[in-house]
C-alpha cells in the first residue's frame, strides 16, 4: 500500500525567529546608464523646445524674401521689359514678333525667379551647408505657389540659375548677373530665333539687362542674419518623444525585473606542482 509522503512543517526552535519559506528579493534599482540615458533625454527635450526670441523659422524667412523680392521686380521689371522690346523691334523691325514674345511668354515669373535665384547666390556663404540646403529647398517649394503656378517653371529656373553660378564648388562667380540673364533668354526662347540669337550674343544687351540685378539688389539675407537666427520646428517632436519615453521605461523595467544569476561553487583546480 502506497502512502502519500507529505512535506513535513519546520519546527520553530525555541529562541528563535521563524525561518521564512522564501526570502523576498529587493527590486533591484536601474543601472546608472539607464539613469543617466533618462536624465540625457529631459535635458535634450528642454533644449530642443527651446526657441531664441529672435528665431524665425525657414518658411516665414523665406515667404518674406519672396515679397521683397517681388516688391524690387514690381519696380524695375517695367524698365528691363522695354529694353528686351526695343532691342526685339531693332533686330526685326518689319514684325510683331515684340507683340508675341510678351503674349507667349511669362516674362514677369521668369525676370522674378532670376532676381530670387541671383540673391539666394548669397547664401552659401552665409549660413552652413545644412542651414543652406533647407534654405534653397523651401524657396523652390514655395516659389511656383507665391506666383500661383500650377508646374515648376519658376523653381527650375532659380535651380538651373544656381548651378550655373558654380555654387557647389564654393568659387566667387565674377558674371553672376550675365548667366542669370543667359539663362532667362534661353527660357524665353532668344536661342531659337535669329533676331533673338543676335541679341542673346550682344554684349551690350545683356548688361543692359543685367543692370537692375547689379544695382537694385537688396542683399536680403545678408541683412536677415545680422538680426534672426533660423530654426526648424519638429514636425512630430511629441511623437517622436513618447516613443524615447517608452523606449527608456522598458530599459529601465528590463534592466530592474533581469534575474541575477546564481554563484556556483567550483572546486579548487590542483595546483600542478605541488
Amino acid at each position: 500500500m502506497n502512502i502519500p509522503l507529505t512535506k513535513r512543517p519546520k519546527l520553530d526552535v525555541p529562541g528563535q525567529s521563524p525561518v521564512p519559506e522564501k526570502h523576498a528579493r529587493a527590486k533591484k534599482p536601474p543601472f546608472k546608464f539607464v539613469i543617466f540615458f533618462q536624465q540625457l533625454f529631459r535635458r535634450l527635450r528642454h533644449w530642443k523646445t527651446y526657441v531664441p526670441p529672435n528665431a524665425v523659422t525657414y518658411e516665414l524667412a523665406v515667404r518674406q524674401f519672396l515679397d521683397n523680392i517681388m516688391g524690387v521686380c514690381s519696380r524695375t521689371l517695367p524698365a528691363w521689359q522695354r529694353i528686351v522690346e526695343s532691342g526685339l523691334a531693332e533686330q526685326s523691325p518689319q514684325t510683331d514678333q515684340p507683340i508675341d514674345f510678351l503674349r507667349h511668354h511669362p516674362v514677369e515669373d521668369l525676370y522674378f525667379a532670376g532676381f530670387v535665384a541671383l540673391e539666394a547666390a548669397q547664401i552659401p556663404r552665409l549660413y552652413e551647408h545644412g542651414e543652406a540646403d533647407i534654405i534653397f529647398s523651401t524657396i523652390a517649394d514655395q516659389i511656383d505657389v507665391y506666383a500661383k503656378r500650377g508646374d515648376r517653371l519658376m523653381s527650375d529656373v532659380f535651380f538651373e540659375v544656381i548651378a550655373r553660378l558654380n555654387l557647389l564648388h564654393d568659387t566667387v562667380d565674377k558674371r553672376p548677373y550675365d548667366k542669370a540673364v543667359k539663362t532667362i533668354l534661353r527660357r524665353l526662347d532668344f536661342d531659337k530665333t535669329d533676331p533673338g540669337k543676335m541679341l542673346l550674343a550682344d554684349k551690350g544687351f545683356r548688361h543692359l539687362l543685367a543692370e537692375p540685378f547689379a544695382i537694385y539688389a537688396p542683399h536680403w539675407w545678408e541683412k536677415f542674419k545680422a538680426k534672426f537666427v533660423l530654426y526648424q520646428p519638429e514636425i512630430a517632436e511629441d511623437d517622436e518623444d513618447k516613443e524615447q519615453e517608452a523606449m527608456a521605461e522598458l530599459i529601465a523595467k528590463t534592466e530592474a525585473g533581469r534575474k541575477q544569476p546564481k554563484l556556483r561553487w567550483r572546486k579548487r583546480a590542483a595546483a600542478l606542482f605541488g
